[in-house]
């Protein structure tokens, strides 16, 4: 079929042809980025990078009118969600730079406990960023060893803290991400198991299992879902085998994605 005919059979799918490698091209750039700058595995990388060339190929070169559609709007749908996912990922960056300055607090606090101003600090930047039970309890402790004359911003700041109504669960005891026991709130080690506490409680919100891993996981699942078990089911009937076998390795692939980027090690 020449493209003439492919234009008269199907015109939006000469369209997607046309212009699939624009989107297609914003998407790899951005994968590449990821992989060099370590925020994804090179294998979850090169196969992403795959099933992108995999889709420009299937929009162009279709086994099925339908199948070119569909493998564009995949690669479109990507693009769409693409700024989205970049908001996160900042949100996640800034994160990271605020628990950098929580672990450089909470080590001076350790080597020098008189230090109150750098737990201060740190009861600061827990309450703002919500943990506003865990800032309060820091500020109560280390505010009798500060003289309001000496420290005027420092009580003004724990008694707008302590106009402001909190959430009930706000004031409850937190469970240790360690070992599951309940502490004091402002603790910084667990009185049971001695481990971190509160650095560690912050890590799991803000930082969490990261973005990026699952994102580009997902991505290749519904695209495998989507375009590559249909491609490979118009094979049935010329090719069993390959369609079978096709099948299965999709199948197979699409867990191991899974199971590798949304389960806990």
């Amino acid at each position: 079929m020449n493209f003439q005919d492919r234009v008269i059979e199907s015109p939006l799918g000469a369209l997607a042809a046309c212009v699939v490698w624009v989107p297609l091209a914003i998407w790899m750039i951005a994968v590449i980025g990821w992989i060099v700058a370590g925020e994804i595995e090179t294998g979850p990388g090169i196969l992403a990078v795959g099933v992108g060339l995999t889709l420009g190929y299937l929009t162009i070169v279709p086994p099925a009118p339908h199948l070119g559609i569909l493998s564009f709007l995949a690669i479109l749908l990507t693009i769409i969600l693409f700024p989205v996912y970049k908001a996160v990922a900042h949100r996640t960056a800034l994160n990271a730079l605020d628990f950098e300055q929580l672990e450089k607090l909470d080590e001076t606090a350790r080597l020098r406990p008189d230090n109150v101003y750098a737990i201060y600090r740190m009861a600061v930047l827990v309450y703002d960023r919500g943990f506003p039970g865990h800032g309060l309890a820091l500020l109560s402790r280390v505010l009798p060893s500060m003289p309001e004359s000496h420290f005027r911003q420092e009580h003004q700041t724990y008694r707008v803290w302590r106009s402001n109504p909190l959430p009930h669960a706000a004031m409850n005891p937190t469970p240790c991400p360690h070992c599951g026991r309940t502490n004091d709130l402002g603790s910084l080690d667990c009185g049971h198991c001695g481990r971190p506490y509160l650095k560690d409680l912050v890590r799991g919100r803000w930082l969490g299992k990261g973005y990026v891993k699952p994102f580009i996981s997902a991505w290749i699942v519904i695209v495998l879902a989507v375009v590559g078990l249909p491609t490979a089911a118009q094979l049935t009937q010329t090719h069993p085998a390959l369609a079978i076998s096709l099948i299965a390795i999709q199948l197979a692939v699409g867990a191991w994605l899974l199971l590798r980027s949304f389960t806990k090690r």
